[in-house]
């Protein structure tokens, strides 16, 4: 089960999920407009940027100087990508998506207040972040034995069918 950890912001409430790999999840409502795909009950957030409310959620990579930033390291589209903001919406009165976005000054203020906050959260609970990187590399570990048994399958079947033929040349020469 997956294990949400709350850090407060001047925005309201964001729940962090290590997920290993120099990767953290956040979430602040990622999924308060869409009233079919989660139980009221389980909905987090929203969050209020200049007064106006939002529903979010970012991903946060470990850079090399030791901070955790949106956007994976040396990949400059990808800071673009990893926070999205939508307008708190859930009776859906918006007349275009456009309408529905954040605001370039929003998602800035966004991502200069929650990049230092993130960075203190991991430093402060390293435990869960290692725990997350050896939980994401064990699984890794088991993939790559999953696939090995797969290889070794395929391996045993070819040599089967290697000494099959072989059976066959030995037989055609010495007639």
């Amino acid at each position: 089960m997956t294990t949400y950890h709350k850090l407060e912001s001047p925005f309201g409430n964001w729940w962090l999920i290590p997920t290993g790999t120099g990767h953290i999840y956040a979430s602040a409502g990622h999924n308060l407009n869409d009233p079919q795909e989660y139980p009221v009950g389980s909905r987090q957030g929203p969050i209020e940027v200049n007064r106006v409310s939002y529903a979010a959620s970012g991903h946060f990579y470990v850079h090399p100087d030791g901070t955790w930033k949106l956007g994976i390291p040396g990949d400059d589209s990808s800071r673009l990508h990893s926070l999205y903001m939508s307008k708190n919406n859930l009776v859906h009165t918006y007349k275009s998506y456009n309408d529905n976005q954040a605001s370039f000054p929003a998602l800035h203020k966004v991502r200069e207040v929650m990049e230092p906050l993130v960075t203190k959260w991991a430093s402060e609970h390293a435990d869960l972040v290692a725990a997350a990187n050896r939980d994401a590399l064990q699984e890794k570990c088991e993939k790559f034995r999953e696939e090995i048994v797969e290889h070794q399958k395929a391996i045993a079947e070819i040599e089967a069918k290697l000494r099959a033929v072989q059976f066959q040349l030995a037989g055609d020469s010495a007639a």
